[in-house]
């Protein structure tokens, strides 16, 4: 599956949810699968309040939800503020340094 495509219907799902707070904090990222069923959603310019809501738990499981639901199959997950050069959330260490 074309992973633009993925990532613009999962926020358009994040959104119809009215979950407001965690799109707005999405809405300027891009989404990478590295493997089959590994995700990586990578943001730039990352505030430490949106590392806050993006890190939460119940938001992971709300991303993580939206995933499922589009793919039907559970997912690891990973949020890299390209920026900091750091993880936010880590699901799945990857075997390998994201380079840009």
């Amino acid at each position: 599956m074309n992973t633009n495509l993925l990532w613009r219907d999962i926020l358009n799902e994040i959104l119809s949810n009215k979950k407001i707070m965690l799109y707005s904090n999405l809405i300027k990222s891009s989404l990478e699968e590295h493997k089959s069923y590994t995700y990586t959603i990578t943001i730039d310019n990352v505030s430490p309040f949106t590392c806050t809501i993006l890190s939460k738990p119940d938001n992971i499981k709300i991303l993580k939800e939206v995933f499922k639901n589009r793919l039907d199959k559970d997912i690891n997950l990973n949020i890299y503020d390209k920026t900091g050069q750091k993880f936010i959330y880590e699901d799945n260490v990857l075997p390998f340094k994201i380079q840009y």
